[in-house]
């Protein structure tokens, strides 16, 4: 490996700033399209491909992540701590880790590999999209990692599992956008998670979606093009209604699995007034990478602030309750009275 992306790497670990996220995201980011650059020419051939679980994004969208740079920095920064955390408490044996949805880069993993021995490590990198695949694989031996155990699968991630039937250590999985809308973050965590070892660590540990009462457009929030809108506009507080959602573990684990793919809420409450410029349902989403590295809500695109529309002509009624269905195109749904598993 280059002493380029080796200095890359060391300075990223260290920052914490927002602005040296951007900074040195930016580096990386243009490391990886120079390496890859006679690799990425047909991205543009290769579409989305909806699932049965939600959207698998086609490479070129998975590529331009690249650019959500807090999100790509603080995923390095926590999935480095899980690996070097595992390696301390297994000691000496092999530590089995599964990327599911590596995109074209894997660039939450490959960039970091260097920095652990590569007798340690079993590693299984997983996308749809059999060119993403290819451009790993070229990856892979463009930074010198061929030295590393490295198996590469193309296929649905929720239909996956190891080869030999064994438990992974960790897995990464981060197969989200906002307020898990669209893409299928739910069901991988729901096929996924039990394939981990006692001890093993699913990043991100945990996601949050909360339910707010508020003026949408005065929250700050990622656009495509990665620039911070609302940045300068003061922030009107939103009025917490509850929690819709948290996706870890303990989720998982006390789950019930069910052939309709859906989660019902309970309901929530509002009132409004004529001065009360809150009048929108919005959630929030909080993302738990690993530790004490997270996105909140409004700093990247899979934590936006995802509108669900006006309370007078949503819940009229002053209640409504939610739903969330991850069928092949995961969404939130709003209604003014209680909703059934049939809905």
């Amino acid at each position: 490996m280059s002493t380029k992306i080796r200095a890359i790497i060391s300075e990223l670990l260290q920052v914490r700033k927002p602005e040296d996220e951007i900074r040195i995201g930016e580096r990386l980011r243009n490391y990886i399209l120079e390496l890859q650059e006679n690799d990425l020419q047909e991205l543009d051939e290769t579409q989305d491909q909806w699932l049965g679980s939600g959207l698998a994004l086609a490479p070129r969208y998975a590529s331009a992540c690249l650019k959500d740079y807090h999100r790509t920095v603080r995923f390095i920064q926590g999935v480095q701590q899980a690996i070097q955390d595992q390696l301390k408490q297994k000691e000496d044996e092999v530590i089995r880790i599964l990327y599911a949805g590596c995109g074209p880069h894997a660039v939450q993993l490959l960039p970091i590999l260097h920095l652990f021995p590569k007798e340690r490590l079993e590693i299984h990198l997983l996308d749809f999209h059999q060119y993403s695949i290819q451009a790993v694989q070229k990856l892979v031996s463009m930074l010198d990692l061929e030295v590393y155990h490295i198996s590469y699968h193309s296929g649905d991630a929720a239909e996956f599992s190891h080869p030999e039937q064994q438990k992974f250590d960790l897995i990464l999985c981060e197969t989200m956008f906002e307020a898990l809308f669209r893409e299928p973050q739910m069901a991988l965590s729901l096929h996924l998670m039990p394939q981990l070892s006692e001890s093993g660590i699913f990043i991100p540990e945990q996601i949050q979606i909360d339910v707010v009462q508020t003026n949408y457009r005065s929250l700050p929030r990622i656009k495509e093009d990665m620039e911070l809108e609302n940045k300068n506009q003061q922030r009107q507080h939103p009025i917490p209604l509850g929690e819709a959602l948290i996706l870890n573990k303990d989720f998982v684990n006390s789950f019930n699995p069910s052939k309709t793919r859906q989660l019902l809420t309970s309901h929530f409450q509002y009132q409004l007034s004529q001065q009360n410029s809150h009048r929108e349902v919005v959630l929030l989403t909080k993302v738990k990478i690993y530790q004490e590295f997270q996105l909140d809500d409004g700093e990247s695109l899979i934590s936006n602030p995802k509108i669900l529309g006006t309370l007078e002509s949503c819940a009229p009624s002053g209640k409504f309750w939610l739903s969330y269905v991850w069928d092949q195109q995961p969404k939130w749904l709003i209604s003014s009275r209680p909703l059934s598993s049939s809905t």
